[in-house]
């Protein structure tokens, strides 16, 4: 619903033939929602909205949406507990992506068995949700047909969309930008998209099936219009930036922005030649670990021939072994952990890598929760860890929880931009982009271009 509302307010928006690059609209909206038989009548939604040359905003009461083409973010601001919070643009199509692999394996285990497809996950169902293009063949294309000005969308000779085109012409800029949002926010099928900003016009209504028992259907109204001076997203300093959802990780990530207390590669060497001076070489050897995890470089003491002395002892093997041995079960790694618990129990220097060794010893024996729950260790005695930042969010991608696992990676470059890890990950970005060509190919103003 809260989708289809957005679009709806976005339909409208471009319902004027010269727009300047900033313009403010007074919106009003209506949404009937037909679910198994019942229909449900939606309040009238009062909104403002704005569009910019690289931003959009939207309004709903005391919260604001704002998307940022220009910094790829999306920041909502809620007015009435003074929050904000800012997602990465390519979360939501990272989840996209996730869950059409995840379709497209469950169709060739069911093909494997000799099932056929159930209706819910249609080609043409996988279309319409998801707003890409399936690698899975289609049997038949959607077909279109006018009756009346009404546009009809057929899939198998069932009708799947109904729209009007209204009479308000579009500029290529409008009907460029319109295009894409549909395509990012709302994630409308391809080919339905492109009939709905055909000729250059808006539609002013629409009813689609998303799936075999719901269907929406919305209209739109255009109150009043006036200029207004771009987008501000300059926020007043008394509200609480939140990062997640998670309370757990907005309080990491918020613990993470004070860099004060993040040790610079000097000041790692200075720690880590005191410790050899001071003959505390596990420490010195743990310190030297979590300086690679978070710098991605290897520390100038590493051949310090005083570590040879650590060479063969017990304490040294129980943490290489909890570094480099692979558990297959949870008595392994309980065996790996019982060397190296008394070194955490005393926070030696450098103890925090010890926490994130653990963390990697569940993963492979597939504990989700001890993963979180040691990796979250970790990183609170240390949350500079780049390594470990992105190892969370790793796992966090993993469970699909893409807009956590991006504040993990965004947390990870804003410390270290040029470690090894963060530079793979921003490929991520590039995959997606050739992945969903639809969501980033059209021009906002002429500025949105790959």
């Amino acid at each position: 619903m809260k989708k289809f509302v957005a679009m709806a307010l976005l339909a409208t928006l471009f319902c004027i033939n010269a727009i300047a690059e900033d313009l403010k609209l007074h919106l009003s909206c209506k949404i009937l929602t037909t679910n198994e038989q019942k229909v449900t009548d939606s309040k009238v939604v009062d909104s403002v909205v704005v569009l910019g040359a690289d931003k959009l905003s939207i309004t709903n009461g005391p919260l604001e949406t704002i998307y940022d083409f220009d910094k790829e973010q999306i920041i909502v601001i809620d007015n009435k507990n003074k929050t904000y919070q800012k997602t990465s643009l390519y979360a939501p199509l990272a989840f996209v992506l996730s869950e059409t692999r995840s379709r497209e394996g469950l169709f060739a285990m069911m093909k494997g068995a000799g099932l056929k497809k159930s209706s819910t996950f249609s080609a043409f169902n996988i279309e319409s949700n998801l707003g890409i293009k399936s690698r899975l063949p289609l049997d038949e294309k959607i077909k279109f047909k006018t009756e009346n000005n009404i546009y009809i969308a057929t899939y198998k000779n069932k009708e799947v969309a109904r729209f009007e085109l209204s009479r308000h012409k579009l500029s290529n800029n409008q009907a460029d930008t319109l295009n894409k949002y549909l395509a990012y926010e709302w994630q409308l099928q391809p080919d339905i998209r492109k009939e709905l900003v055909g000729y250059n016009k808006l539609f002013k209504n629409l009813s689609f099936t998303k799936q075999q028992i719901e269907k929406m259907d919305a209209t739109c109204d255009l109150i009043k219009v006036d200029k207004r001076g771009g987008i501000d997203t300059t926020l007043p300093a008394n509200y609480k930036l939140i990062f997640s959802e998670n309370e757990r990780l907005n309080s990491l990530i918020a613990k993470g922005q004070n860099k004060s207390r993040m040790l610079s590669i000097k000041q790692y060497n200075e720690k880590i030649d005191s410790l050899l001076e001071a003959k505390r070489l596990l420490g010195a050897f743990l310190t030297m670990n979590e300086f690679v995890l978070q710098y991605w470089e290897f520390p100038e003491q590493r051949k310090d021939p005083r570590l040879k002395e650590l060479a063969g002892t017990s304490d040294m093997e129980g943490v290489l072994n909890l570094s480099s041995v692979q558990a297959k079960t949870a008595s392994d790694v309980e065996q790996l952990v019982k060397p190296v618990q008394p070194f955490i129990d005393k926070k030696i220097a450098g103890y925090p890598v010890l926490y994130a060794f653990i963390a990697n010893q569940y993963s492979y024996i597939g504990d989700t929760t001890r993963t979180y729950q040691y990796m979250y260790k970790a990183l609170d005695a240390n949350p500079f860890m780049t390594q470990a930042l992105l190892d969370l969010g790793g796992y966090y991608l993993q469970q699909y929880d893409t807009t956590a696992a991006f504040v993990c990676f965004e947390q990870a470059e804003s410390i270290v931009s040029t470690h090894k890890g963060v530079v793979q990950r921003k490929k991520v970005k590039d995959f997606i982009k050739s992945q969903l060509p639809d969501h980033f190919k059209y021009s906002f103003f002429k500025k949105w271009h790959f």
